[in-house]
């Protein structure tokens, strides 16, 4: 395990530093617990750029989607309650918030939440993909869970996936 972490850490630097357009990438799904909220968040996949599966869904001019497919588990020992259309958020490259975005008929959004998908019992998980639209002159690079009182972030690197929670306390 130590030596996957060292290997996904020289990955990140590698690609902080490129550019250039991106195509769906993937991890090995590593995680790492959350000592400090009920939460784990694990990114397995980001699709850069996103085709939604409903041809209405068409992203404003100069943007694009941009799919993160996530495992979001409760490590606690109580139910919680996640709405990832509004507990989540990505952050670009130029330092702006993009929220969530709204597609009609995406087979494994979670972004609806909703009262029985967004319910977690302790130990389960919730799993499936949040749709954003990003400026075509923007990257992703940083995935937010916030809330009060609690703040996860997992690094988005073109071209490259890390190691998922970080979590600090807010």
């Amino acid at each position: 395990m130590k030596a996957a972490s060292l290997a996904v850490v020289a990955i990140f630097v590698a690609g902080a530093a490129s550019a250039g357009a991106c195509t769906s990438k993937t991890n090995s799904d590593l995680t790492a617990p959350s000592p400090e909220g009920p939460f784990e968040i694990a990114v397995s996949k980001v699709d850069d750029p996103f085709q939604p599966a409903d041809p209405f869904n068409a992203p404003p001019a100069a943007s694009r989607y941009v799919a993160v497919h996530l495992r979001i588990s409760n490590v606690s020992a109580l139910t919680q309650t996640v709405e990832p259309a509004v507990d989540f958020k990505i952050i670009g490259a130029l330092g702006i918030s993009y929220d969530v975005a709204v597609v009609v008929a995406q087979p494994g959004d979670i972004s609806a939440g909703g009262p029985s998908l967004g319910v977690l019992a302790p130990g389960s998980e919730l799993e499936g993909l949040l749709p954003f639209v990003i400026p075509i002159s923007d990257s992703p690079r940083l995935l937010v869970f916030q809330r009060p009182g609690a703040r996860i972030e997992v690094a988005l690197p073109q071209g490259h996936l890390p190691e998922t929670t970080t979590p600090q306390a807010r």
